[in-house]
């Protein structure tokens, strides 16, 4: 990841980074410990990754800000210039994938209220993201949080889904796609990618346009 963001944007650092997702808080102590970026607000909407990502910086001596947010219109933060961000990577869950996970067994789907609801709401798994929701939300409403001029990076994986932005066709305005790399480049990255964008504050309050029949979920993300 790091190897990409330097491909990307050589030669920069940052002041002030969100962790999108940040799940235990690895990748943005990461980017901290490389001092590509000085400062990180950490964001999940998950309490449990939001207790360990805190655990982490204690052990690392790091006071950088942790926020556990269920809906990403909520989040209150001062602006970023970097934001980096590992979503989940599957539009749907296979069924091989819920037998794996233990939620369904030969007779079917097992009690689906109460499973549906512990899954959901206590142990939901990071690796899907149902029909892109997650991401839709992210590149309509990240634009709140960013300076101008602000850089972003996705990391997707090459294998399973391709670029939300590709196949969704709509973000916010003053995001505009600056390039991306994959393993052919990077080696490190073996089958994942990393898209950049930037913004631009000029264009940035134009009226946003959804997709037609499009309708904002509540939850999030």
């Amino acid at each position: 990841m790091l190897d990409a963001v330097k491909k990307l944007k050589p030669d920069t650092q940052w002041e002030y980074g969100m962790d999108f997702g940040c799940g235990d808080g690895g990748v943005g102590l990461m980017f901290q410990g490389s001092h590509l970026v000085k400062d990180f607000v950490y964001v999940d909407h998950f309490s449990k990754a939001v207790e360990n990502c805190k655990n982490n910086l204690k052990r690392n001596h790091l006071n950088s800000k942790v926020i556990f947010e269920g809906d990403i219109k909520e989040i209150k933060c001062d602006p970023v210039d970097f934001v980096f961000t590992n979503p989940p990577h599957f539009k749907t869950c296979t069924l091989k994938e819920m037998y794996d996970l233990n939620w369904l067994d030969k007779g079917g789907i097992k009690k689906f209220k109460e499973s549906s609801y512990k899954i959901l709401k206590h142990i939901p798994h990071r690796h899907f993201d149902m029909l892109w929701v997650m991401h839709k939300i992210f590149y309509m409403e990240i634009t709140r949080w960013l300076r101008p001029k602000a850089d972003l990076f996705i990391y997707e994986n090459g294998e399973q889904t391709s670029p939300i932005i590709w196949e969704w066709g709509q973000i916010a305005p003053g995001l505009n796609l600056e390039g991306w790399v994959d393993g052919t480049e990077v080696q490190s990255l073996g089958k994942y990618y990393v898209i950049h964008l930037t913004f631009d504050r000029h264009i940035a309050n134009k009226q946003i346009r959804l997709p037609e029949g499009f309708q904002m979920p509540r939850m999030l993300f």
